[in-house]
């Protein structure tokens, strides 16, 4: 694995704002490069938060749990030249998001490793939510033990020596998986992501054919966990409009007296083994709360 962590630096936390910088100094390819986060301060850097205390150890997620609740989330990333374009428009929504990243992208050999592991740490840094994609995107249905461990274990490595943390959700590349793979993560205190809403955006198409296609899912199944690729320019370029989609279709619905289907995070969606479901966090129900509350306003401005 070419990243190494070597330091890092959490400046005190605006008292106003929350804002924080974390300044991280790491070995990329052998050379000592300087990276730099900042943005609300996540709790996930707090001692007594521990990620694996809200999504590790959990039933396998299908997104076929709640109803009137979506979760977006982006594979195969971090990519400088359009995760940040993702991020952007799930900021000026106000969306939450579970990115699952691959390792070789920022923590592997080449030219980009560096730009796309301080797109990795904005990402963390605005308060998305990390997964585990694998290394190098290698199946994991019939895979071998060593390849599963291998696959798994550099990128919960890298993601901690750049984060500081260890994300425990895991989404398996083509969806494939098979039993010794979900042993293994089970064993590790993983939780397997799946989805119920495929953009398809990985192929040819146009925008508005995209556009139309995951958002109608979304209503046609009245929320789930959507795929999307934040790798894909069709997707940077669209998701924006997509978002735009479901805040229009909540704002009829709210006309209508119905109920809306409110983007929200995974945590929505975990259950434990036993199929109990998870208490969802103080602050992410508030979260979720505000944006139900902020939703008529947002309404009212689209109607002037």
């Amino acid at each position: 694995m070419a990243l190494a962590m070597a330091a890092t630096h959490d400046s005190p936390a605006d008292e106003d704002t929350g804002s924080f910088v974390r300044s991280v100094v790491c070995q990329i390819d052998g050379k000592e490069r300087g990276l730099a986060m900042s943005g609300p301060r996540s709790p996930l850097w707090d001692e007594d938060l521990r990620e694996l205390d809200e999504f590790g150890d959990g039933a396998i997620v299908n997104g076929r749990e709640p109803d009137y609740h979506v979760a977006f989330t982006f594979d195969d990333g971090p990519r400088y030249a359009t995760t940040p374009k993702v991020l952007d428009a799930l900021d000026r929504y106000d969306v939450p998001a579970t990115f699952f990243v691959v390792g070789w992208r920022f923590a592997g050999v080449g030219r980009d490793t560096h730009k796309n592991a301080q797109v990795l740490l904005d990402t963390a840094g605005r308060g998305y939510t990390i997964g585990n994609h694998t290394f190098s995107h290698r199946k994991m249905a019939g895979a071998a033990p060593e390849l599963i461990r291998r696959e798994i274990d550099q990128t919960t490595r890298a993601l901690r020596d750049l984060l500081g943390y260890t994300p425990h959700t895991f989404r398996p590349p083509y969806g494939a998986m098979g039993k010794r793979a979900r042993a293994y993560l089970a064993g590790e205190g993983f939780t397997e992501v799946r989805w119920s809403i495929d953009s398809n955006d990985f192929r040819p198409g146009a925008a508005h054919a995209l556009r139309a296609r995951t958002v109608g899912q979304i209503i046609e199944q009245r929320g789930g966990v959507v795929l999307m690729h934040d790798t894909k320019h069709i997707t940077a370029d669209t998701i924006a409009a997509i978002l735009d989609d479901l805040e229009r279709e909540n704002c009829r619905r709210l006309d209508r007296g119905e109920p809306i289907i409110a983007p929200v995070s995974l945590h929505y969606f975990m259950r434990n083994r036993d199929g109990t479901a998870r208490a969802v966090p103080r602050r992410v129900r508030a979260r979720s709360q505000r944006y139900r509350a902020q939703l008529p306003e947002r309404c009212q401005k689209r109607r002037n």
